[in-house]
């Protein structure tokens, strides 16, 4: 008797450190979840403004500008939505195509989501078409690199938890000229070199009245892989009227070497307009 109940003694702390040990791991995981739910909660009290839509008709293109100069065009029937906060930018293609010429803030670097798949971009011209089964990218000027994408929520809630939204898979990374095919489950279906990097659905002219020299040269960004950098302020600012074909970049650039006092670049990845040394300004 005593050794029976000597042996159910020494199983009881036993036990009861099983259980102690089983209630501590349940306590641990359930406050790992309230703390991802009190950060997600106080995440979205915390979000930024609601994110637009904007959308073109069937039949027209449309192009938008915002204000951090970054300039979006759509293909007849294409829909995006587009969150602009404090420290990030977001740009989600629902659907159809759209062409992309990010503006420039390494403070909040610009994310565009297709589908799956997440593009990372400082300052590229890049065309973006969405379909069912697959992504496709091509980069007209500069570099990014596509990566799987996760919900925006997950997003904001590591960024509270950790201070940083962790890392990716990787999918590829693309430059001037490169284009690539990508599966909605994130496999690379092709990667290629295009010749003529313009999206086929946007104007084949550009037609321009009482507009700013520097947002007629942003227009052509979309067609050259070299894009025009208008660095003379007072070039910058000028008002002109005319129309060009969209394709023939070369043109508007001898258009503007012929003004006087201008004095034009070309560097391997820009081309550059600068005032000429001792020009006569008009």
């Amino acid at each position: 008797m005593s050794i029976e109940t000597s042996q159910r003694w020494t199983r009881f702390p036993a036990d009861k450190h099983r259980t102690l040990s089983k209630s501590i791991v349940g306590g641990l995981a359930t406050m790992a979840v309230l703390l991802i739910l009190v950060a997600l909660l106080f995440t979205r009290s915390k979000a930024g403004p609601s994110a637009l839509r904007f959308a073109a008709d069937e039949g027209y293109t449309r192009t938008v500008t915002f204000a951090d100069h970054t300039r979006l065009q759509l293909s007849p029937g294409s829909v995006v939505e587009v969150t602009f906060d404090e420290t990030s930018r977001r740009i989600v293609l629902l659907t159809g195509d759209a062409t992309f010429d990010i503006g420039k803030d390494e403070r909040r670097p610009m994310i565009v989501e297709a589908g799956n798949h997440r593009i990372e971009d400082i300052g590229t011209v890049f065309n973006v078409s969405r379909t069912a089964g697959s992504t496709e990218i091509s980069v007209v000027s500069g570099r990014l690199a596509v990566s799987e994408a996760a919900p925006p929520w997950f997003d904001r809630v590591r960024r509270r938890l950790a201070g940083e939204s962790g890392r990716r898979k990787r999918i590829v990374e693309l430059a001037g000229g490169d284009s690539a095919s990508i599966a909605t489950d994130g496999r690379l279906l092709s990667r290629g070199h295009v010749e003529v990097t313009a999206a086929t659905w946007l104007p084949e002219d550009i037609r321009f009245h009482d507009e700013t020299v520097a947002e007629v040269a942003r227009r052509f960004n979309a067609y050259t892989p070299r894009p025009l950098v208008i660095e003379d302020p007072r070039l910058a600012a000028r008002r002109i009227s005319g129309e060009f074909h969209a394709r023939d970049a070369a043109a508007f650039v001898n258009y503007l070497g012929s003004l006087p006092g201008v004095a034009v670049i070309h560097d391997a990845e820009h081309i550059r307009f600068v005032a000429a040394r001792g020009g006569k300004r008009p």
